[in-house]
């Protein structure tokens, strides 16, 4: 299967520290790619990286075989590639629905962000359930719901999801994999970043270990479940 996102040789960081040392992934058209890795080994670097918001200093990226290198992030977006940040980062002064239309500025077509609208909300039931209300008052897996929403209202090529699992309950995390394997299965790409990968063992297509700022493993769930060396080293033993 081709790719619809690949990188080669990336070298990025924050201010005179590089941070990523040559990271090359080829993500596929369809399916789900897991970054895991101990926090502060680049995970998020990476996204930060693709997604346009980090200098590349070296290497190369390419979106649906289209060189993105110089690219920026408002054109890397109206290309299909959406990210969904680590942490809430809505507009709390807005209500949930203003908050997801906010993912669909780049659609001039009304009908169709109100359709987008629609899937979201059937994704997310609760959502449409609180749709006037101010996101400032919604709980933390509300808030997480509203940050993928808002990413699919983008209408994403490929969707990068930062720690969609963090701080949440698990229940609400349940709620939160539930739709992400509804999306898997219409034939979304998906790259995900997770400290804590459990839950990756039986989601994702293909997982990529991330280790001082290198790609160090990578192979399918079931390579990893009988890694003993990974599983204990970097999966807590699961």
């Amino acid at each position: 299967m081709s790719a619809v996102l690949s990188c080669s040789g990336l070298v990025s960081g924050y201010l005179n520290r590089p941070v990523l040392h040559g990271v090359s992934l080829d993500i596929p058209q369809q399916g789900v790619m897991a970054l895991i890795g101990p926090n502060g080994h680049g995970k998020t670097t990476l996204l930060r990286t693709l997604s346009g918001f980090l200098t590349l200093r070296a290497g190369h990226i390419s979106l649906n075989g289209t060189d993105i290198n110089r690219a920026s992030v408002h054109a890397r977006v109206e290309s299909g590639l959406i990210h969904v940040p680590q942490g809430d980062q809505l507009f709390t002064e807005m209500t949930v629905e203003e908050n997801l239309l906010m993912g669909a500025y780049l659609c001039v077509d009304g009908a169709e962000v109100s359709n987008r609208l629609n899937e979201v909300f059937a994704l997310f039931p609760k959502l449409k359930d609180r749709r006037n209300q101010m996101a400032s008052g919604l709980s933390g897996g509300e808030r997480r719901m509203v940050g993928i929403g808002r990413g699919l209202m983008a209408d994403a090529k490929l969707l990068m999801l930062d720690e969609p699992s963090l701080g949440l309950a698990p229940l609400v995390i349940e709620q939160i994999y539930e739709a992400l394997g509804h999306l898997r299965q219409s034939g979304m790409a998906f790259l995900v970043v997770e400290e804590n990968p459990s839950r990756l063992l039986s989601f994702a297509d293909s997982l990529c270990l991330m280790d001082a700022g290198h790609i160090v493993w990578r192979g399918t769930a079931e390579e990893a479940k009988s890694s003993g060396d990974i599983l204990k080293t970097y999966l807590g033993g699961q």
